[in-house]
């Protein structure tokens, strides 16, 4: 009996300590215990937004030449300068709609407005990615771009199996059931 009180005693300020101390030592992590969005945690250092990694992968596959490197690590970083730009207008445009109040007496003309800015905010995306297509055009040549092109739709395909196994094993414990 007096092992039991003495592991206890020893167990539970211990087992207090280490789950204080992990909590307080994960900045990345909001109150709720859950990882921030944008937290490189999140992303890990091979996330989406790694330019530096998507042009050693297309060194690699395409062959680039020096020059194409760096003209292309040019770009890579005006697209990111860009986007770091057009980020405070997709808050605002979040702000607008969670502040949406489906009671205001002016409900049509808040949502009209907020409609007008979620266009021009996709109407801004779809600009940024058609002028980073020109100048990948004017750095690649042709059979550059076309690999370029395989190498995304192989990614689709692969990213695509992965959502279509996902929903065939979900399929197959319903049909089970």
């Amino acid at each position: 009996m007096k092992t039991k009180n003495f592991a206890l005693l020893i167990a539970v300020p211990t087992l207090m300590a280490i789950s204080t101390f992990s909590l307080a030592h994960s900045d990345s992590h909001k109150e709720d215990g859950f990882k921030k969005h944008g937290s490189s945690e999140y992303r890990g250092k091979h996330g989406a937004r790694n330019p530096e990694r998507m042009l050693k992968k297309m060194t690699k596959a395409l062959d680039l030449t020096e020059q194409q490197q760096t003209e292309l690590k040019a770009a890579f970083e005006s697209q990111k300068s860009v986007m770091d730009a057009n980020k405070e207008s997709r808050k605002s445009l979040h702000d607008a709609i969670r502040k949406l109040d489906v009671n205001a007496a002016d409900y049509s003309a808040q949502l009209a407005t907020v409609k007008a800015q979620a266009g021009l905010a996709a109407q801004t995306k779809i600009d940024n990615l058609m002028s980073m297509k020109q100048q990948l055009a004017k750095i690649l040549t042709s059979e550059q771009l076309e690999k370029l092109e395989e190498m995304k739709m192989k990614k689709g395909q692969e990213k695509g199996k992965r959502k279509g196994k996902h929903n065939q094993d979900e399929a197959s414990t319903e049909s089970n059931s």
